[in-house]
């Protein structure tokens, strides 16, 4: 019993990631996903065309993959610990390979705002576990060892949080989306000038 309670506290602040994650990306898709039915505001397909050119789905799947292999290399250590840690890191996986192929599938705004939100969160309470100390459950108010492995996830997470917020960015339509699809739109054929009316004479001359 006392085994399995040290256990518990050693891995306390994993679970707690897992439920914020899980909690986080819920929330915001769930909320985003409102939202854009009520405003009735899907993204062009022309703008989310862009975007799987730009490449950052693309980008968002593969750190959502890069962490999702580095929890998959200590699946097995963490069965032979318990089979409640195996299974957390099982799910873990599960979930970053999914959400990989989800975005590439199909990038929409609540999917990227959820996933990068979500991912944030991870990374601020790993950090909070590492710094100050874990916020709940038996090891309450212990500190966590940096890892290696642990490390390196942080890493790719946030370079997932950064990635999304531009995914988000170009398929919110802003000018630098709008003008590399529509340049014909805000640019004045070169070499032409309209006619305009001369003052005081009546006739018109062209430039």
């Amino acid at each position: 019993m006392s085994e399995a309670q040290s256990q518990l506290q050693v891995h306390s602040g994993h679970l707690a990631m897992l439920a914020g994650w899980l909690v986080i990306f819920a929330a915001v898709y769930v909320r985003d996903k409102v939202r854009s039915r009520n405003r009735g505001a899907a993204p062009a397909p022309s703008v989310r065309l862009r975007v799987k050119l730009l490449g950052y789905p693309g980008a968002v799947a593969a750190t959502s993959v890069v962490a999702g292999v580095i929890h998959l290399l200590v699946i097995r250590e963490h069965f032979e610990e318990a089979a409640l840690y195996g299974w957390f890191f099982l799910v873990l996986t599960l979930l970053q390979f999914g959400y990989a192929g989800w975005v590439i599938w199909r990038p929409t705004r609540a999917l990227l705002t959820a996933g990068g939100l979500a991912s944030l969160g991870v990374v601020v309470l790993w950090l909070a576990t590492r710094t100050i100390a874990i916020p709940l459950g038996p090891a309450a108010g212990e500190k966590e060892a940096f890892g290696t492995l642990d490390v390196l996830c942080s890493v790719t997470e946030l370079l997932t949080v950064i990635l999304c917020a531009l995914a988000v960015r170009a398929l919110d339509g802003r000018t630098s989306v709008r003008s590399a699809l529509m340049p014909s739109a805000s640019v004045p054929s070169a070499g032409f000038e309209p006619a305009t009316p001369a003052l005081g004479d009546g006739r018109s001359k062209c430039l």
